[in-house]
């Protein structure tokens, strides 16, 4: 009897879902990845155009299947095992599509390499990638050298593969083993292996560094293979005869997952506008609203209204960060805000809903407990989900600080709450002016100055203030031709702005010069803080008396 009873508790405490519950097997449970999007588009459209490089050069899905097959083959047979780097330095041609493929498909990690970097900045990644392959466009050939040869030691160095573009014949190899040569090594037939764990890396991409040093971000394959289907559902892309015309950096989180969503739904990319795709948009679709998908920093207000107004272009800003597979949210219109006010429309622009596999929401620094959704009460951006990272390479430390205490990923972004669910996204932490004891969101008063008709740029950050603390100091980029004064300036921010939150000396904290950015063109202002801070530091002990 009480044998009985114990299992019969036992089997109560177990739920009735488990009660009938059987262990995961072959049949029930599938690694995820993207990798298998492809063979699935090449076996069900093989004469469909997969990729269109220009007016002459294109591949099917059955040909792009092959080519990625007979990569991945060569790969492995230059010992390259699972779970290795390579890495890939090449602009938007089709070897980058294939190596999104190819790499994942052998086991390897991919690692797609800023274009726009310098030799330096490339040196650092590999060695620190530790990447045994290097495949380069020959245009980049110059600087894979300068990087490859700041690698001291050479045993660390990796093989360099040069690829060739055929739209641009006079770029040929001059140095290293050329990718045809290399891919003539593998097999065609090559049965593509994947990851042995769905949570294994498909991808290691760098932060771009506007808060300070790169990290390298790991991606897993579950989540570039989620990912890529909530961003084909979202956004939203169809097969059929849709074409897409590529602009978004590969090498920017994997191009948001693109590359494998668009293999996903059997759509045609185009890598470059052809003869036929040149012509007006007038002349080859009925009229109708056009959606774009804005990232990075979200563009003013007032540019997003004048997109929408004078070329019918409703524009979706979204939220992301390389640790969550870029996008992970995005400005979905809701039918409701047509009949608001244009200034009420405008500032709902900016209202970020999470994606289909990302949880978001707004916690009080430091801690995990919600901020009101009011709109004003000034919290962090926590996400978790299937598309978040794995950690960054090497650095035990940061992943450990990123992911607190295992429950959530702390961006560091300062943001507002609003009702429904979405999110407005204000600062990043390290940005935040304190000044009198009041929050100054610098991205606020970046907009409001960005509404004057002479600025073209602007970047707003905090340099101590004897009295105040901290006070907003901006930088200025002004238009071609453009009269723009600090005076004029600080008038216009005090119109839209609280007096506090504005430039105060329009000699000291107005100051028109070339921003510092990226290899993207994000702004850095860690750079420019620390510009401003010497000069005003070093022009201070000038004024001191000897």
């Amino acid at each position: 009897m009480r044998r009985a009873l114990a299992a019969v508790a036992a089997l109560r405490r177990c739920g009735p879902q488990r009660r009938y519950a059987h262990a995961k097997c072959q049949a029930n449970n599938a690694r995820l990845s993207p990798v298998p999007y492809l063979q699935r588009a090449a076996m069900l459209n093989p004469d469909k155009t997969a990729v269109k490089y220009g007016d002459d050069i294109s591949l099917t899905y059955s040909e792009l299947m092959t080519e990625t097959r007979q990569l991945a083959s060569a790969v492995s047979r230059a010992g390259v095992l699972p779970g290795q780097v390579v890495s890939v330095l090449v602009p938007n041609v089709p070897v980058a599509i294939t190596c999104h493929f190819a790499i994942p498909g052998m086991g390897a990690t991919l690692h797609m390499i800023n274009t726009r970097l310098d030799a330096r900045a490339v040196a650092f990644q590999l060695e620190h990638a530790e990447s045994k392959l290097l495949i380069v466009d020959c245009e980049l050939a110059g600087i894979a050298k300068d990087a490859l040869e700041m690698i001291e030691d050479e045993s660390k160095r990796p093989h360099l593969i040069q690829a060739e573009d055929p739209m641009h014949a006079e770029w040929s190899a001059t140095d290293g083993e050329e990718l045809r040569d290399f891919m003539r090594t593998g097999d065609p037939n090559f049965e593509l292996p994947g990851a042995e764990h769905e949570d294994d890396a498909i991808a290691l991409s760098y932060t771009s560094g506007t808060t300070g040093n790169p990290k390298g971000v790991l991606t897993h394959h579950r989540g570039a293979a989620l990912n890529s289907m909530s961003v084909s559902i979202t956004w939203p892309l169809v097969g059929g005869d849709v074409k897409y015309l590529w602009t978004l950096p590969m090498f920017h989180c994997n191009g948001w997952c693109l590359p494998w969503a668009i293999t996903a739904v059997v759509m045609n990319l185009l890598l470059g506008a052809t003869e036929e795709e040149k012509a007006p948009v007038t002349e080859r679709m009925p009229p109708r609203v056009i959606q774009m998908m804005t990232g990075g920093a979200a563009p003013p207000p007032s540019v997003m209204r004048e997109l929408e107004q004078e070329l019918g272009i409703r524009p979706l800003s979204a939220y992301g960060l390389t640790e969550v597979y870029g996008p992970c949210t995005s400005n979905l219109w809701d039918d409701s805000w047509d009949d608001l006010e244009e200034d009420e429309r405008g500032a709902r622009l900016p209202w970020q809903a999470p994606s289909l596999v990302h949880e978001m929401y707004v916690a009080e620094k430091g801690g995990f407990d919600a901020v009101p959704a009011d709109g004003v009460t000034l919290g962090e951006v926590l996400l978790r989900g299937n598309a978040v990272m794995k950690g960054y390479l090497n650095n035990e430390e940061a992943t450990k600080e990123a992911f607190d205490q295992g429950q959530w990923f702390r961006t560091g972004d300062m943001a507002v709450q609003h009702p429904g669910g979405r999110v407005e996204i204000k600062d990043r932490e390290k940005d935040i002016i304190i000044s009198g004891g009041e929050n100054i969101s610098s991205i606020e008063v970046e907009t409001a100055l960005h509404q004057h008709e002479g600025v073209l740029h602007v970047a707003v950050v905090a340099l101590p203030d004897p009295f105040w603390g901290e006070t907003p100091v901006a930088v200025i980029e002004a238009k071609p031709g453009a009269k723009v004064s600090g005076e004029d300036i600080i008038s216009h921010a005090r119109s839209i702005l609280a007096k506090f939150k504005c430039p105060k000396c329009p000699i000291k904290d107005v100051i028109f010069r070339e921003l510092p950015k990226t290899a993207t063109g994000k702004i850095q202002k860690h750079v420019l803080r620390a510009e401003l801070l010497a000069e005003r530091t070093a022009k201070t002990k000038s004024n001191v008396p000897q």
